[in-house]
């Protein structure tokens, strides 16, 4: 399991290095680790990422956590979610441009600071390592909630902009999660021409 904890983040091949019974310690050490009442859970598009949430979400449920689950999204909506529902913490499924056979989790506290090698991550491994009768407080069960924060983030968003002029825009997303929010988007600001292929199923006008 050592390997799964780099630099930055926690990434590791699929199941062998990375599943859902590590997803589920990760996510009770997590709690333990920032004593966190509240966090907020994503992930990406990935075909391991909504087990590997929903093992996540379990452990930090067991922990005590109150966790709300704002299903596929992208990683920076994430960090806008932690502040502005003043979350302990949340964590982001992902193993951003790796290739599909990887998944990963990136953790962060308040304010959408993030755990690293230097800060938090060491803690964490060793919280794991510790296993279950170390990190036991005798917490009440949480409780899941889903929600989702695009509106509310594309609001954000638009409040950058000023004067807005309409724009010649080529789109592609690839397998980004980019793919959910930009329609959405261009519907909120003035496109002369918009080329979008994000799939098979493309949008022109």
């Amino acid at each position: 399991m050592g390997n799964i904890f780099k630099a930055y983040d926690i990434r590791g091949l699929y199941p062998d290095e990375l599943n859902e019974a590590i997803a589920g310690r990760i996510g009770a050490a997590f709690i333990h680790l920032l004593s966190a009442r509240r966090i907020v859970v994503g992930r990406d598009m990935r075909l391991s990422s909504p087990s590997l949430t929903e093992a996540f979400i379990n452990g930090a449920i067991k922990a005590g956590a109150q966790v709300t689950d704002i299903g596929m999204t992208t990683t920076p909506l994430l960090y806008y979610a932690i502040n502005e529902g003043s979350f302990d913490g949340g964590a982001m499924i992902t193993a951003s441009h790796l290739p599909p056979q990887f998944n990963g989790i990136k953790l962060c506290r308040e304010e959408a600071i993030p755990l690293n090698g230097d800060h938090g991550l060491p803690a964490l491994k060793r919280l794991i390592r510790e296993g279950p009768s170390q990190q036991s407080r005798q917490n009440p069960a949480g409780s899941l909630q889903e929600s989702s924060m695009l509106e509310k983030y594309l609001d954000k968003l638009s409040t950058f902009v000023h004067t807005p002029q309409p724009l010649k825009v080529v789109v592609d997303a690839g397998n980004g999660m980019a793919g959910l929010d930009v329609p959405v988007l261009f519907k909120r600001v003035p496109v002369w021409t918009c080329i979008w292929n994000p799939t098979e199923d493309s949008l022109t006008t």
